[in-house]
């Protein structure tokens, strides 16, 4: 399974930091989406300009992953990159959006669970969400 790109927070620093955000945008721009490593460098400039509040970035650059690496190119990647879209849209402050990319990977062959949605904080901004309380309810 590809590894969450979710900023990890160093010791002592407060979550509000946007320090690990800003090293993530410093990623290399020549190569990105030739390979599906690449991609991957699309999505964690995403998360990274999510973190920064840059929503028009982040955004684009995780719409551009999954153009890049549509369902049809790779069934296998594509969920794990909708994940991270859903991951961006709920930084943002979209939570529509993040709970629609959530629904889409709720109705296809993917390890995401009721449980996990619940324990796992990225989605805390959901929590009160209609939409997502269905998604957890079931």
């Amino acid at each position: 399974m590809p590894p969450s790109f979710v900023p990890e927070y160093p010791l002592g620093a407060e979550k509000s930091s946007k320090e690990p955000h800003d090293r993530r945008t410093t990623l290399p721009r020549s190569a990105a989406g030739r390979t599906p490593d690449e991609v991957a460098t699309n999505v964690a400039r995403g998360i990274a300009y999510a973190g920064l509040g840059r929503k028009a970035d982040a955004v684009r650059e995780g719409q551009r992953a999954l153009e890049l690496m549509p369902v049809s190119k790779d069934a296998y990647r594509h969920p794990f990159h909708v994940e991270e879209m859903a991951r961006i849209y709920a930084m943002v402050g979209d939570r529509d959006a993040a709970v629609g990319q959530l629904e889409h990977l709720m109705s296809i062959p993917f390890d995401l669970a009721p449980p996990g949605l619940r324990l796992d904080p990225t989605w805390d901004s959901l929590r009160d969400h209609p939409r997502f309380q269905t998604l957890v309810s079931r």
